[in-house]
Parts: C-alpha cells; sequence; structure tokens
C-alpha cells in the first residue's frame, strides 16, 4: 500500500513537470542555419489564406519581396465590409504559417489565432509580412485598409494611366518613415511603363538607376513591367538612404490568378537580408526573471531531503520514476502541439492591426523561454519534496 501511494505521488509530481514541460515546448522552430536559405530568393513563397480565399479553396494571395530585403508585400483586393480572417502561410501548406501573436505559445509561428481585420467599407487592403527578426517564431504581418490612409505626396504614372493625361497617379502610401508602397491595379496584357513621381508633376521622379548619371531620379529609363494576361503592379519606393539621387524603385506583378511575376529591383544598391550569426544563440531576454537565491536555497533544502531518503525508498523511487517517465513520454512534442493541421478560423484575438495611421504596426511581446523552464524546474521539485515529506510523516 505504502509503495503503491508513494509511486501514485512520484506520478503526480511528473505530471506537473510534463505539463509545464509541454507549455515550455509549444513552438517549434525552423532551424537556425535553415533561416538564410529559407527566406533567399526562390526557395520559398509567402500568401495569404483566409475566408477570402475560402481557406485554400483559391489560390493564396501571394506576397512579394522584389529588393530581397525580407519585407514581404501583398494586396488583397475588393474585401468587402465586415471581419474577416487569415493567415500567412508558405508555398500554399500549412506546414509553416504565422497568425496572431499567441501569448501562451509566445509565438506568431503556428498561431492558434487568426489575424483579424474589420472593413467600414469594401477596400483593398495592403498586408506587409515582417521576415526580418532574428526569431522566425515572432515573424509578424501588418494589415492597411488603403481606404483609411491617407495617400503620399507620391504615385506611380505609365502607360496605363497614359502618363497622366487622362488619368490620376495610382497613391503611394508611406507605410514607415520613408518607405512607400502603392499599387498599379488592373493593369492590361502585355508591357506596361512607369515611374513613380511626386505630386502628379515631373520635377522629382524615379525609375531604373543609370550608372551613367549615377541617379534613379529623373532617370530617362522607365520601368518596365510584363503583365500576363491582367495583373497588379506592387511597387515601393525607398527614400530612407541619404543621397535622394539614388533612391530606389522595386516592383513585382501578381496577375489574376495571384502569382507572383518579373520581380525587380531598379536601383544601385540593392538590400540584403539580415546579417545575425544564425549558428549562435541569440542573447537572452534580460527582462527575463532570474531564480533569486532565496528559491536557489529552498530547492537545495529539497534536493538533500530527497537525498535522504533510506535504500528501500530509493527503490521505490526508482520504480516511480520509472513509471513516471513513461507517463511523461507519451505527452505531445512541442512539434506536434505547435502544427496546424487546419486553420482555426472565427477566433478573436490579434495583434496584428490596422487604422488610418500609415505607420501602426503591433510590436510582439518578446518573453523568453526561460519563464516556462523555470516554472517547471521550480514547480516539479517542489511537488516532489512535499510528497518526500509527506511520506516520511506517514512512516
Amino acid at each position: 500500500m505504502k509503495v503503491r501511494k508513494f509511486m501514485g505521488c512520484m506520478l503526480a509530481a511528473a505530471a506537473v513537470g510534463s505539463f509545464f514541460s509541454v507549455s515550455a515546448a509549444a513552438r517549434s522552430e525552423i532551424p537556425a542555419d535553415e533561416i538564410p536559405e529559407y527566406l533567399s530568393s526562390g526557395s520559398h513563397t509567402f500568401g495569404l489564406c483566409g475566408d477570402f480565399t475560402q481557406w485554400s479553396v483559391m489560390n493564396d494571395v501571394m506576397l512579394a519581396d522584389p529588393d530581397g530585403d525580407g519585407i514581404f508585400v501583398g494586396v488583397i483586393r475588393n474585401l468587402s465590409e465586415g471581419e474577416h480572417s487569415f493567415k500567412v502561410r508558405a508555398d500554399s501548406s500549412w506546414d509553416d504559417n504565422w497568425g496572431a501573436y499567441n501569448d501562451e505559445m509566445d509565438a506568431t509561428f503556428n498561431s492558434r489565432d487568426d489575424i483579424i481585420i474589420t472593413l467600414e467599407s469594401d477596400s483593398d487592403v495592403l498586408v506587409v509580412f515582417d521576415a526580418t527578426e532574428r526569431d522566425p517564431m515572432l515573424w509578424k504581418a501588418t494589415t492597411y485598409i488603403t481606404n483609411e490612409l491617407t495617400p503620399s505626396k507620391y504615385g506611380i504614372v505609365g502607360t496605363m494611366t497614359r502618363w497622366g493625361e487622362t488619368d490620376p497617379d495610382y497613391p503611394m502610401y508611406e507605410i514607415t518613415d520613408g518607405w512607400f508602397v502603392g499599387v498599379a491595379t488592373d493593369c492590361p496584357f502585355g508591357e506596361q511603363q512607369f515611374k513613380v513621381r511626386a505630386d502628379s508633376a515631373w520635377d522629382e521622379s524615379y525609375g531604373v538607376y543609370e550608372a551613367d548619371y549615377d541617379r534613379t531620379n529623373n532617370s530617362q529609363t522607365n520601368c518596365s513591367a510584363e503583365i500576363p494576361g491582367s495583373g497588379d503592379i506592387i511597387v515601393e519606393l525607398d527614400t530612407r538612404g541619404e543621397d535622394d539621387q539614388v533612391w530606389p524603385v522595386s516592383f513585382a506583378v501578381i496577375d489574376s490568378e495571384n502569382n507572383v511575376y518579373d520581380q525587380q529591383f531598379t536601383g544601385r544598391d540593392k538590400p540584403s537580408l539580415p546579417s545575425y550569426d544564425y549558428s549562435s544563440q541569440p542573447e537572452e531576454d534580460p527582462s527575463a526573471p532570474e531564480i533569486s537565491e532565496t528559491e536557489d536555497s529552498e530547492t537545495s533544502e529539497e534536493e538533500s531531503m530527497v537525498s535522504t531518503v533510506s535504500s528501500e525508498e530509493e527503490s521505490t523511487v526508482q520504480s516511480g520514476s520509472s513509471a513516471a517517465a513513461s507517463s511523461a513520454s507519451s505527452a505531445p512534442s512541442s512539434s506536434s502541439t505547435a502544427s496546424l493541421a487546419a486553420p482555426a478560423v472565427n477566433n478573436t484575438t490579434s495583434t496584428v492591426v490596422s487604422n488610418n495611421s500609415t505607420t501602426v504596426q503591433t510590436d510582439v511581446p518578446k518573453t523568453g523561454d526561460d519563464v516556462a523552464a523555470v516554472a517547471m524546474i521550480v514547480l516539479s521539485t517542489t511537488a516532489l519534496g512535499v510528497f518526500t515529506l509527506l511520506y516520511k510523516k506517514k512512516n
């Protein structure tokens, strides 16, 4: 009877430890040494899958990164008024996907929560997916409802607008300080030439970089995109450099079936992916709580008490530990916990927002895995010590 009671105590302690072990490992990871390849051109595609694609019935709305800096852009065309949910996923598969930040999982990767957007009226929606964070568990998407944005002074002018003679320039929006994005929508089949210009005038305009004059500003060479059938051109202008004579334009064509074509960077100095040392672990979060000396001494005292158990009790502990290990081994692994077999629909939690501000992006809170790991160790050890004391008192 005593043996059975003690084994039950040990199993309970192991169950506590197993629970926190699974909770702490609720994130699976893209191997660190594969991240640069994961983002490199052509290795993977990223797209949006949600209620507007009937969750995979139609093609994903594809994202483009024409300048290769790890910031992907896409547009959901003519989204209807009301609430919509979606996720970003790689290669049109649910193996790797990103939703709204989930606090319990401490991740957006394979999050159980969809990204939620609410439209007051029908509108196009720009989606910016930031894959530059060192930890891919926290890559995030931000939405911008174009009806609620204020157009910048820059616009897209070209053959599709008859060079401004009959149609207005397509508006561009300042997504972050100095970085502008616009979409030339419903472009007809064939070659389309265009430039980005300021204030619908030709005093300041940007085209393809001309090495002879070291300029993109007032370049004599137009950007040129091939449209298969019909489609949209997503255009970016980066004015964050000090030299306004070489501010670059980049663009990508999205056809009517949401496929990405003809990604081009037309500037002088092409951006590159962040130069993290992916072979090393990131530095520990300095805000993560540490175990106090009091907790350390309590843990040491409990471990000392356990070590004084008689040889008969040690034998019992070994038996109980074997049973506990068997029980713990049946707990789901981190990868099975985090993986999505199907999208989560109609969840209401979201940390990705949009409003009439052109620079709003919700920061993802970063809490290290240390907290969950410490909780697992402290609670498991405490439970083991308490059950050992109870056992000794009864004997």
